[in-house]
């Protein structure tokens, strides 16, 4: 057998030359709405049917945190993992357990000044 005739016997190069032929004859129509230089691809014998305009999400609103500054503190391994398990453990956010660590502190500041 020829080269040709082997690749006509060949199932799957029969079917490959086919999707070939039928992707070479469709038209190619570009919709006066795709913005984005997109295009449908529409079969000879049938309607044509346009795309939509692409859906642009919806921007979100920012939100604001609740504790907006940030700040670094060096502590040790053990005490930070000491403050985050106290924030678990209570159920509250970061940015309260420090709120109530300061309010401890400036208490127990004013009572030594009081003696």
């Amino acid at each position: 057998m020829t080269d040709d005739a082997s690749k006509q016997a060949d199932p799957l190069e029969r079917i490959a030359m086919a999707l070939l032929d039928e992707i070479r004859s469709r038209k190619l129509v570009v919709s006066p709405t795709d913005t984005a230089i997109e295009s449908v691809i529409a079969a000879p014998d049938t309607t044509v049917e346009t795309r939509s305009a692409p859906r642009i999400p919806r921007k979100r609103e920012r939100r604001v945190g609740m504790y907006p500054e940030h700040f670094n503190v060096r502590i040790r391994a053990e005490d930070r993992d000491r403050f985050d398990d106290y924030a678990h453990r209570h159920r509250l956010m970061k940015g309260e357990v420090f709120r109530m660590m300061m309010d401890a502190l400036e208490a127990n500041e004013s009572g030594q000044e009081k003696r």
